[in-house]
């Protein structure tokens, strides 16, 4: 289980998807790997959620297109709302990850459950921004036998890769 050291509290994360089917899985194994989760099915319903929510939200994880209001658009008023949050962002389209700030992650699905686990851990680690480096720095090379992600570039990579 994900605990905030400082305030003994879990880990609250808002997980924006479109797809009811697609958001139950991750739900699912965030909850086991100790998260608390806030799901929302487009970017209004999300951000309801966030404004409605007394506590903190650690992290977004929204589609980049969401239905009603695109997954940047949420994170600017979510940010508003919670201004410790941080982002990930997931898409099925490699270009889209493309258009977003290079100091966030952005995920292409299908995102194995190894490398979102891994992202929301460096998301909110101590150091965030070296999470995204890594990344970033992982992305550069191809690495053999290994499953998609997507940011800045597309590579092949093992969660192992991600961890050095």
């Amino acid at each position: 289980m994900l605990i905030d050291l400082n305030s003994g509290r879990r880990a609250t994360i808002l997980l924006a998807e479109d797809g009811d089917a697609i958001r139950s899985l991750p739900r699912f194994l965030l909850e086991r790997h100790g998260y608390r989760v806030l799901e929302a099915a487009h970017g209004l319903e999300a951000l309801y959620s966030a404004r409605k929510h007394a506590g903190q939200i650690d992290l977004l994880i929204a589609e980049l297109e969401l239905r009603f209001m695109d997954g940047p658009e949420l994170a600017e008023h979510v940010a508003r709302a919670h201004p410790e949050v941080k982002t990930i962002f997931i898409s099925s389209d490699e270009g889209a990850c493309n258009r977003i700030r290079s100091h966030t992650f952005c995920l292409k699905k299908p995102v194995p459950t190894s490398t979102l686990v891994w992202a929301i851990k460096r998301m909110l680690g101590p150091n965030p921004e070296a999470g995204i480096r890594r990344l970033h720095a992982a992305l550069s090379g191809p690495k053999p036998h290994s499953k998609a992600v997507s940011g800045k570039r597309t590579a092949e990579l093992t969660v192992p890769a991600l961890m050095r």
